[in-house]
C-alpha cells in the first residue's frame, strides 16, 4: 500500500499571498469667478449698476485713483480674415473698389475675392486686377465680408501668399461693435455705459502704443476685445456708446489707462504685479461682493483633477498624491506645492490647469484600501481623507445592491471592514468621489489526502457549488476531478491521487469573486 503524504500547505492563494493595496485620488478645485481677474469685473458693473451706481462711479470703483476725461477720437484696424484663398464681399447696395489709381464700382450683390499668381487681386464680377491693397468702400449699404456686415471700410491685401480683410472704421463705430459682445444688451444702462468707455480706453491705449495683436490691427476676439461688426450692435449699446462718446479713463498724470477687463472676479479683483508682473497705479485688487449676484454663472464652479492631469498641466516631476497652495496678495493662488516644488501662479495657471479663473481653493480625496482581493471572513483597511471637500461621505456597494452610506468624513479616518461579497467602496459628495473595490473570494481549503480522494471545506456555504480539483503540471493548473459542496461546507472529490501539487478552485459567483485554496503537496 502507498503511503500519501501531506507535505507543505502553501499559506494562501497566489493573491493572498502578495495582497495589493490601492489608492484612489482626486485633486478638488472649488473656484470663483472666471478671467483674469485685472480690472473691472464686467459681472460685478452689472451688480453695481443694478443697485444704482453711475458708469463713472461703477470705474472709479475698478480703476484706483482716475478720472473719465473726453478725447479726440482715431481711426481703427480690426482684422476680420488672414491666410484665406478667397473672400466674399458683398452689400445691399452698389460698392466701390479701389487699388492705386484704379477704380471700380461693383453692383449691389456678392463678389468673390481671389489672388492672382503675380499676387494681385481679382474681384469677380470686375473686368481685370487690382493691385495689393484693394480698398472697398460702400456707396449705398454697408460692405459685408461673408455672412456679417461691417460699418466702414474692408481693406483686402495679398499676405504670405494668402488673402487678409481688414475693416477701417471710426473709434466708436468700432466700440458699437465691441460692447454687446462684451457685455449683454439686457443689462442696465450705467453697466453698458462703463464696458463702452472702459473698451474705448483700452483701444485708444493700444493705439498710442502700435495697434493691437492682430500684425498692428486689433483682433476681433478675446486677444484684443470681441468685435461683432454692425451685425452685433443692438439699440441699448448703441445708446451706451453715444451717451460717453469719446470718453476714456485717465490716471493721475492724465495719461490714457490701459482698462482691463474681466467677465467675473469671484469677490475680488487681482493686482496686475500678481498675474503678469509691473506695478501699475490703477489695477489694484479690490473687493468686489457685487460680483456675486444671483445672474451670475461663474460666481461659483468646481472642478475635479486627477493627479496625473495635475502632474501634465503643471510639469511636476512626479504624481502627486497631495498638494497644497500658496496664495498671493489678491487671495489668488500664487502657486501650487507639489513633488518637492512650487508650480508658479499667475494668470497661467489657469489655462495650465483649463479653469476659469486662478481664485480657486483646493481639496483632497483620497481612499486606499490594505488589500484589493480577501477571503471571505477577512477585514480590509480602508483609510479615507477628505479635506476641504464639505459634505464628503464613505459609501459603500455589495455587489448586486445600491449604495449605503457608512459615516461622514472630514479629515482623515481609518475604517475596518469585513465584506462578505465583493464590495465597492466610494468617498466624496454626491456629485462625485473616489471609488475603490474589494474583490471577496470563498475561504477554500484542503484538509484530508487519501490515495483516491481530496476533501475539505468552503466559505460561505454554498450548497452545490462547482469544486475543482486542479494539479499543477508542467507550470500550468489542469482540472483532474470535480464534486460540488455539501450544505454543511464540505466537500470531498475522488480520483486516484499521485504525487504533485493540488488547490481547489471555486468561483460561487452571488457577489463572490473566484478563488483557490493554499496549494498541498503530496508524496508517495
Amino acid at each position: 500500500m502507498r503511503r500519501i503524504l501531506l507535505i507543505l500547505a502553501l499559506g494562501g492563494s497566489v493573491l493572498a499571498l502578495a495582497p495589493s493595496a490601492g489608492a484612489e485620488t482626486l485633486f478638488v478645485l472649488s473656484g470663483r469667478g472666471w478671467g483674469h481677474g485685472v480690472g473691472m469685473s464686467q459681472w460685478g458693473a452689472f451688480g453695481l449698476a443694478e443697485k444704482g451706481r453711475s458708469y463713472k462711479a461703477i470705474l472709479r470703483r475698478y480703476y484706483t485713483d482716475t478720472a473719465v476725461q473726453e478725447r479726440a477720437g482715431r481711426n481703427v484696424r480690426v482684422e476680420l480674415a488672414s491666410g484665406s484663398t478667397s473672400l466674399v464681399v458683398g452689400s445691399a447696395g452698389a460698392f466701390r473698389v479701389a487699388a492705386g489709381t484704379r477704380k471700380a464700382t461693383h453692383k449691389a450683390g456678392e463678389a468673390t475675392v481671389t489672388k492672382t499668381s503675380r499676387g494681385r487681386i481679382r474681384v469677380a464680377g470686375l473686368s481685370g486686377t487690382f493691385k495689393s491693397p484693394a480698398t472697398f468702400k460702400p456707396k449705398e449699404a454697408p460692405l459685408r465680408l461673408g455672412s456679417t456686415t461691417y460699418r466702414g471700410k474692408l481693406v483686402v491685401s495679398v499676405s504670405g501668399g494668402r488673402l487678409r480683410a481688414v475693416n477701417r472704421l471710426g473709434m466708436d463705430a468700432y466700440i458699437q461693435g465691441v460692447v454687446p459682445r462684451e457685455s449683454p444688451s439686457w443689462w442696465p444702462p450705467a453697466a453698458l455705459q462703463a464696458q463702452a468707455v472702459a473698451a474705448r480706453s483700452y483701444a485708444l491705449f493700444a493705439l498710442v502704443r502700435g495697434g493691437g495683436k492682430c500684425g498692428g490691427a486689433f483682433c476681433p476676439d478675446t486677444r484684443d476685445q470681441v468685435y461683432g461688426g454692425l451685425s452685433g450692435e443692438a439699440g441699448s449699446t448703441n445708446a451706451a456708446v453715444k451717451a460717453t462718446a469719446r470718453e476714456v479713463v485717465v490716471d493721475r498724470g492724465g495719461n490714457v489707462a490701459q482698462t482691463f477687463f474681466h467677465s467675473s472676479s469671484g469677490g475680488r479683483t487681482a493686482d496686475s504685479r500678481d498675474i503678469w508682473g509691473g506695478d501699475v497705479s490703477y489695477l489694484k485688487s479690490v473687493s468686489d461682493p457685487t460680483d456675486g449676484v444671483r445672474e451670475n454663472p461663474n460666481r461659483r464652479w468646481r472642478v475635479v483633477r486627477t493627479p496625473g492631469q495635475l502632474r501634465s498641466g503643471l510639469g511636476l516631476p512626479c504624481t502627486p498624491s497631495d498638494a497644497a497652495l500658496a496664495r498671493d496678495s489678491s487671495d489668488r493662488v500664487g502657486g501650487i506645492k507639489a513633488c518637492g516644488m512650487t508650480a508658479d501662479g499667475g494668470d497661467s495657471l489657469r489655462w495650465e490647469l483649463e479653469l476659469k479663473s486662478n481664485r480657486f481653493w483646493l481639496g483632497v480625496l483620497r481612499l486606499n484600501r490594505s488589500d484589493g482581493r480577501i477571503e471571505w471572513g477577512r477585514r480590509v483597511t480602508l483609510s479615507a481623507l477628505a479635506r476641504g471637500v464639505k459634505g464628503s461621505v464613505l459609501k459603500r456597494k455589495p455587489s448586486g445592491a445600491g449604495w449605503d452610506a457608512m459615516q461622514p468624513v472630514n479629515g482623515a479616518e481609518s475604517v475596518s471592514k469585513r465584506p462578505r461579497v465583493t464590495t465597492s467602496y466610494r468617498l466624496g459628495p454626491r456629485a462625485f468621489g473616489v471609488t475603490v473595490r474589494v474583490k471577496v473570494e470563498p475561504r477554500l481549503r484542503i484538509r484530508t489526502v487519501g490515495e483516491t480522494s481530496l476533501s475539505g471545506t468552503m466559505r460561505p456555504r454554498r450548497a452545490g457549488t462547482t469544486i475543482s480539483i486542479q494539479r499543477l503540471s508542467n507550470g500550468t493548473w489542469r482540472p483532474v476531478a470535480t464534486t460540488t459542496l455539501n450544505a454543511d461546507g464540505a466537500w470531498k472529490a475522488k480520483f486516484p491521487v499521485g504525487p504533485g501539487r493540488y488547490r481547489a478552485f471555486a468561483a460561487p459567483g452571488q457577489g463572490l469573486a473566484a478563488g483557490t485554496s493554499p496549494a498541498v503537496r503530496v508524496a508517495a
